[in-house]
């Protein structure tokens, strides 16, 4: 019977994206373990890749940007996510 294996990652901040932890992992699992079967589903913590992990997710997903003030008074600019039901 093959190996099952979930691979259900975050992003490792200031060295890989979420994407890129996903590839790293699978690529290595694979070598390991060729004949297995592996899943993949995204995580976020709630962090600064939430959005990101959002969109992976929902297919139709798009960032719609804004201009806001951030806690300390000063304007930035963040984004969301939006998809076509949302309109």
């Amino acid at each position: 019977m093959p190996v099952k294996i979930l691979v259900a990652s975050d992003k490792f901040k200031g060295a890989l994206t979420q994407q890129d932890a996903k590839e790293t992992l699978c690529k290595s699992l694979s070598e390991t373990f060729p004949e297995a079967h592996i899943d993949t589903y995204t995580l976020s913590d709630g962090g600064d890749g939430f959005l990101l992990a959002v969109g992976a997710v929902i297919p139709d997903a798009e960032r719609v940007y804004a201009r806001v003030t951030d806690p300390l008074g000063r304007e930035i600019t963040a984004y969301s996510c939006a998809w076509p039901e949302m309109a």
